[in-house]
């Protein structure tokens, strides 16, 4: 999903994403496409953006490190921890992948891991600032 967002005098880029899991190699390679196809867009973005979802990958996936490289993207967990949240039910072996990035001209004023909300990934919850 991509939405444009007219704040004020001001256009903001959301894109909501959730590529396919990685459960086999054929699954791999279309989210991996997905992934690259983000990096692209991102990249070439004219107005601050923010990309979030449920990447199905960690910040140590290649993938991961294309997205913010290409895309011009930066994690906003950075200097926030590392905010786990799948699976729920398998405490304390939750691993980060839902993730929120944004451009540079978009500041992460504070960023937090929600409550349970009855899905099997804990909500993200970030607050942000266009510069």
């Amino acid at each position: 999903m991509v939405a444009q967002l007219e704040l004020g005098a001001r256009a903001l880029t959301l894109v909501g994403t959730h590529p396919v899991p990685p459960v086999n190699r054929q699954y791999v390679q279309w989210r991996d496409r997905q992934v690259e196809a983000l990096a692209r867009f991102s990249g070439t973005a004219t107005t601050p953006l923010v990309l979030a979802g449920d990447l199905n990958m960690t910040e140590r996936s290649p993938g991961f490190a294309r997205l913010l490289r290409e895309g011009r993207l930066r994690d906003s967990r950075v200097g926030f921890g590392v905010h786990a949240t799948w699976p729920v039910r398998l405490q304390p072996f939750l691993i980060p992948l839902d993730h929120c990035l944004v451009s540079p001209d978009v500041t992460v004023l504070d960023r937090r891991v929600g409550p349970a909300v009855g899905s099997d990934h804990y909500p993200v919850v970030v607050d942000l600032a266009l510069r």
